[in-house]
């Protein structure tokens, strides 16, 4: 139930985000307003290995021991790409995340996937 609030929250949080940046382009040329309303959705892109698109993209692939996430994608995405992943995806629980690196389009949803022992 924490998770789910959690989850909730982050997601209310990342619409109002988009919501002030297209605000902040109306009337002018902005491609940031533009780019932050990629598409979230999640697809299966090889047998076991989902990816979840937004302005950065999620990779989780499944394995016997666990899923396992690649890059965490923005914070103010997460929460729509884990809701898109658990549609494709039995029982989201992971054994390791990985980031490729530190750009917050890569490693800004880490607190939301992470759990204890993850």
């Amino acid at each position: 139930a924490r998770q789910a609030a959690k989850i909730e929250a982050l997601d209310t949080v990342g619409d109002l985000a988009v919501g002030q940046m297209e605000k902040a382009a109306e009337g002018g040329n902005s491609v940031a307003a533009e780019f932050i309303n990629t598409p979230i959705e999640a697809r299966e892109i090889s047998e076991g290995i989902y990816q979840a698109t937004g302005v950065a993209n999620a990779q989780l692939v499944t394995t016997s021991a666990g899923h396992i996430l690649f890059d965490a994608g923005l914070p103010t995405q997460a929460a729509k790409q884990y809701k898109a992943l658990e549609q494709k995806v039995d029982n989201l629980n992971l054994s390791h995340i990985i980031i490729s690196h530190s750009h917050a389009d890569h490693s800004g949803g880490v607190k939301l996937w992470q759990r204890d022992g993850v």
